[in-house]
């Protein structure tokens, strides 16, 4: 695999997605343990859903552990921040958030087709 096939970035435009589900994960108020135990998780077989389904991810490249690594962080900030908040502001700023996450997905996408 060569060098450029790799995102090695700590942090990029997708890590408002994770900071995003953190933050669902948050809302929904589960348990710190299983909230980032699942991201790491994901962390593990994201790599192999990028090469089973190269065409539902806008970046099909595979994350270095610099970038899985950032993802995690990101994750945690999210979920942490929605923890923060009270209570009547969880969603809205989730959503809000949720909402960016989605913006840029679909930037990615249409860039994608576009080149």
């Amino acid at each position: 695999m060569t060098e450029e096939a790799v995102n090695r970035r700590f942090f990029d435009q997708y890590s408002v997605a994770h900071a995003a589900v953190g933050a669902g994960f948050g809302v929904l108020e589960v348990g710190a343990p299983l909230a980032i135990g699942s991201q790491v998780a994901f962390e593990a077989v994201e790599n192999e859903l990028k090469r089973r389904e190269p065409d539902i991810w806008p970046d099909p490249r595979m994350d270095g552990w610099e970038n899985q690594s950032g993802d995690i962080v990101s994750f945690v900030v999210g979920y942490t921040f929605a923890r923060l908040l009270p209570k009547s502001s969880r969603l809205k700023a989730t959503a809000v958030l949720g909402g960016a996450a989605l913006a840029l997905w679909i930037y990615g996408m249409k860039q994608k087709q576009a080149n």
